[in-house]
């Protein structure tokens, strides 16, 4: 994978409000020497591309897609994009957009639901966060990959973390909750890359606030970055929220594959009995 540069603990932005440059008059009556702040700031830039790139380190299977062309392509399965290309994917100079891969471990839980109308997709929002608020998970934010298209949410992890149980447990959580048009992507699910021509911040009303081309490069990863990380959550606790359903789920994918006479109650195998799986693929529900 490609180096990323290591953040100091504390370092990452938690401004829920873009950056403003700080103004001269403000440098001069400060006691604190200019080479300083200047000094600071570009530190805060350089964590926020870092951080960015850390978040969205799996680099294989990756689409594109020319601007104004409607079609995705798939890059070679050997091609492994690099920081200096995914960081072109959001200069504002970009001729095309980057769709990239769900890996099996992650530092991000992404959930995403397709535009009806303004007041359907208000209710999805406040069905979702109403249902993310009973698991502990608040103050998750909502943005939109271009106006008309798909709304992505995004869970921070204080560590990266296993995708798959995570994602089985947060959509039955979801469903149980009525909130069935909402996807958690598992591993080997596509997502458009954030902070690409079009990307829009969202409010709780689902309104914009303000979109990719209005911010530098700079500004919009650190708004980005403050939002995103503003809520973390530890993996461990959220999916033993999930422990009774997953622990059924890997007992149905244990009937799957052993006859039901050598497994016992708990979805043990019994001893000296041995799995024979079935012709077909298993099915991961």
């Amino acid at each position: 994978m490609p180096h990323l540069l290591s953040l100091a603990e504390g370092s990452v932005i938690t401004t829920s409000q873009p950056p403003s440059s700080v103004p001269a008059s403000a440098v001069a009556a400060s006691t604190v020497p200019a080479s300083t702040v200047a000094a600071s700031t570009a530190a805060i830039a350089l964590d926020s591309k870092a951080l960015f790139l850390k978040l969205f380190s799996s680099r294989f299977g990756s689409y594109a897609r020319t601007v104004g062309s409607a079609s995705w392509r798939q890059l070679s399965q050997f091609h492994q994009l690099s920081d200096e290309e995914l960081l072109a994917s959001i200069s504002k100079e970009s001729k095309s957009y980057r769709a990239l891969s769900v890996h099996d471990t992650e530092l991000l839980l992404i959930l995403q639901f397709n535009p009806l109308d303004r007041d359907a997709d208000r209710a999805v929002w406040e069905k979702l966060s109403a249902a993310l608020a009973t698991l502990g998970i608040t103050g998750i934010k909502l943005f939109q990959v271009s106006e008309g298209s798909t709304y992505q949410a995004f869970i921070h992890f204080s560590k990266s973390a296993s995708i798959l149980p995570l994602s089985k447990g947060l959509t039955n959580h979801l469903v149980q909750a009525g909130v069935t048009n909402v996807e958690v992507l598992r591993p080997g699910n596509h997502f458009v890359l954030p902070l690409q021509e079009g990307y829009r911040w969202m409010n709780d009303a689902v309104l914009p606030v303000i979109a990719r081309h209005e911010m530098s490069e700079e500004m919009a990863l650190n708004f980005f970055i403050g939002e995103v990380t503003k809520a973390t959550c530890c993996p461990e606790q959220l999916v033993e929220q999930f422990r009774d359903y997953l622990a059924a789920e890997r007992k149905r994918e244990i009937m799957e594959i052993v006859p039901p006479e050598s497994v016992t109650e708990d979805g043990v195998l019994e001893e000296g009995a041995k799995p024979k799986r079935k012709e077909r693929r298993l099915k991961l529900l």
